[in-house]
């Protein structure tokens, strides 16, 4: 699973979430992108991570999988890794990423973003609809 946000007008903001499902080979199982509001782009990261292992857990075609959550943050990476504090407004949200990676086996893990121009920009081409765009293909 890989999130990524698109800032909008400054780099420390993020007003759009973008992410998506892939399997072991690469291919793209589904896509989602949203309208989050304008919040502290590490902020954004974690809520965006929760909503991605939430689906993750409550998805039944996905239990039993090895799930891992690819995020551009090292900031919320590190809160959800225990290996930094985090942000005391977020202890909820944290807390909360941790015990359901848990419960379902999964992990988080840092990385730069090869495609994270790309995926800022499908995160503008869907700012007008500003509602959940999700796609699922069977495998």
């Amino acid at each position: 699973m890989e999130k990524r946000g698109s800032t909008m007008f400054s780099h420390r903001y993020c007003a759009f979430g973008y992410w998506w499902l892939r399997d072991l080979r690469g291919k793209v199982l589904c896509l989602f992108s949203f309208y989050m509001g304008v919040l502290d782009s590490n902020v954004a990261e974690l809520w965006d991570i929760r909503r991605a292992v939430v689906f993750c857990q409550s998805n039944l075609s996905l239990q039993g999988r090895n799930i891992s959550v690819v995020s551009d943050s090292k900031v919320a990476v590190s809160w959800v890794n225990n290996s930094d504090f985090g942000n005391i407004t977020q202890t909820n949200s944290i807390m909360d990423i941790r015990n359901i990676i848990n419960s379902i086996g999964g992990m988080a893990i840092f990385d730069h973003g090869i495609f994270i121009s790309f995926a800022d920009c499908l995160a503008k081409m869907v700012a007008s609809t500003s509602g959940d765009l999700i796609e699922w293909e069977e495998f």
